[in-house]
């Protein structure tokens, strides 16, 4: 194997891992986790989500962001799939698709659930200590399932000080009603 073929394969499983620890940060509550995914100023485009104008933020305040719409929910589960890779020298373009799946399980209705099925569109750039997300584009790819109002349920238990059970497993849903 050629050390270019090498570098573009170990470029794609690097890339592949960083949108996988994604998922995962925001499952697990990983905040710390931000700033080893993202750049220091990154795009967020969550207009085809939920309508609000793309804007550059600092990695602090997406991460300010991040807390604030999933802390509330007592779970959360982003699965990624399909991820697809165009690296150009020291840029990549990254689309997979991802459900996220939000529970809140004193939720006042009959569904204590919200889920979304969409896209991830990112660009990354490399840096002296890696690839990094300097682009997050969040699109639905069909209607959410669930109670879409469970997302202002959640904030609302974030903004009175409450958050949502722990990550890692500790959440027993099985009392769930859906």
């Amino acid at each position: 194997m050629t050390s270019a073929i090498g570098d573009h394969v170990v470029d794609r499983i690097t890339i592949s891992d960083l949108v996988t620890s994604l998922a995962y940060a925001q499952d697990e509550r990983g905040w710390d986790l931000f700033p080893r995914i993202f750049a220091s100023q990154v795009v967020v485009d969550l207009s085809a989500h939920l309508g609000s104008p793309p804007r550059e933020v600092a990695v602090e305040e997406l991460v300010d962001g991040a807390r604030n719409a999933l802390e509330g929910f007592d779970a959360t589960d982003h699965v990624v799939s399909n991820i697809r890779i165009d690296l150009e020298g020291d840029l990549a373009r990254c689309q997979a698709y991802v459900l996220a799946y939000h529970h809140l399980r004193d939720a006042p209705g009959p569904v204590d659930y919200c889920a979304m099925r969409g896209k991830w569109q990112l660009e990354l750039t490399r840096t002296e200590n890696g690839w990094r997300i300097r682009k997050w584009v969040v699109g639905r790819t069909g209607p959410i399932d669930g109670d879409s109002g469970l997302y202002e349920m959640a904030a609302a238990r974030v903004a009175g000080g409450e958050t949502g059970s722990k990550p890692s497993g500790e959440n027993d849903i099985r009392g769930s009603r859906a």
